[in-house]
């Protein structure tokens, strides 16, 4: 997929409160660093250092949105991730995002903190993002 195509999608999610431009999305697809996961309704794109995986963005168009296309690429980007190794993935989202919340939660997404009034959304008016966390390694141990 091309740079131009990820902004189209992004554009078509209906997500407003940043835009990414085409050349943002070109130096994420030249980084080997990028994980994306991709068909023709959206994305998932992220980064994987070490042994930590970034979600970046999860981005469906409007009329396939509440079909289960963001549980799948979610779901896609945590088995390639976990696969080279993460232990765990963060992401931040707006508080304002309840959809996207509601997915991450119930994918075992934990709160561990927020970046107050990180979001502009007009000249006075700004949102909190919140930081979440999920672990992939299990706490079982039977030694």
């Amino acid at each position: 997929m091309r740079a131009a195509d990820l902004e189209d999608l992004q554009r078509r999610s209906g997500y407003t409160l940043r835009l990414w431009t085409e050349s943002e999305y070109e130096n994420l697809l030249k980084d080997p660093l990028t994980v994306i996961t991709q068909d023709a309704y959206g994305f998932a794109i992220g980064r994987l250092i070490d042994d930590e995986a970034e979600l970046l963005m999860i981005a469906i168009v409007q009329e396939r949105q509440g079909l289960g296309n963001g549980k799948q690429h979610l779901q896609l980007f945590e088995a390639i991730v976990t696969r080279k190794g993460a232990k765990f993935c963060f992401l931040e989202v707006s508080e304002s995002n309840i959809n996207a919340r509601a997915l991450y939660q119930a994918q075992n997404f934990k709160e561990i903190g927020r970046r107050k009034a990180y979001y502009q959304i007009h000249e006075n008016n700004r949102m909190d993002a919140i930081i979440m966390r999920k672990s992939f390694e299990h706490p079982l141990n039977f030694k």
